[in-house]
């Protein structure tokens, strides 16, 4: 077994840098560098993004950006770690009363937040009416047993790496099944996320457009996709 050199991450981890800072970067752009940072290193990307949101915490610190605001529904105390992993200890984190309140904090400038799945509350609805806002990222973000908890928000520009899943709201009060069926023959694939009071949120497979009219076979009066994500970070 050939020992691992730490020396290997330098460059590129600087190469990494230099791509996430440029101005018109996008969370899509920071993690097709990441994926090249981890591919160049020889590392597991879960390892590269770990490195990575500890140096970009540091970032927001030293740069004085907004808290990133946090509601941690019925366990804030495991929303709160999975916010830390993904924006790095130094981050400054803001503890929220509500999901609306959170969601009053990601907007610009800088703002973002990390908000709760819980089976009681589809706060997530609210995103249809506030479209600069997006989920761009599903936490946690590493490979791991434990189901998606919660998601991330911010006014960004999400866009496709290769590797993504879409996250879809409807208000259809059909079975899931039904919904199911009519993504698939629309040429799509969904699975179930959270369902309450009727309201459904899906994932998709791959990245799906907003504007993509094979979503207009999906039962619901109300209904839309609020963001994307990269499928999770390999160990």
């Amino acid at each position: 077994m050939t020992d691992f050199d730490p020396k290997a991450l330098a460059a590129p981890l600087r190469a990494l840098i230099s791509a996430a800072h440029t101005p018109a970067a996008s969370p899509a752009d920071e993690t097709l560098s990441l994926r090249d940072a981890a591919a160049e290193a020889m590392v597991s990307t879960g390892l590269m993004a770990r490195i990575w949101r500890e140096i970009e915490g540091e970032r927001r610190r030293r740069c004085g950006w907004p808290p990133v605001a946090v509601w941690g529904g019925r366990i804030p105390a495991q929303t709160l770690a999975a916010a830390r992993a993904r924006f790095g200890i130094a981050a400054r984190l803001m503890p929220m009363e509500t999901p609306e309140t959170a969601l009053a904090a990601a907007r610009p400038p800088q703002g973002v937040a990390v908000i709760a799945l819980q089976p009681d509350n589809a706060w997530w609805l609210r995103l249809l009416a506030e479209p600069e806002l997006k989920v761009f990222a599903s936490l946690p973000e590493t490979e791991s047993p434990s189901p998606r908890s919660a998601f991330a928000v911010a006014a960004v520009e999400t866009g496709p790496t290769g590797a993504d899943e879409t996250y879809f709201v409807t208000d259809a009060a059909a079975p899931v099944a039904r919904i199911q069926s009519a993504l698939q023959e629309a040429g799509l694939i969904g699975e179930m996320l959270q369902e309450t009071g009727g309201l459904k949120l899906l994932v998709l497979a791959g990245y799906v457009q907003a504007e993509d009219p094979r979503l207009s076979a999906v039962p619901g009066r109300l209904k839309g996709v609020i963001g994307h994500a990269p499928l999770p970070f390999s160990l």
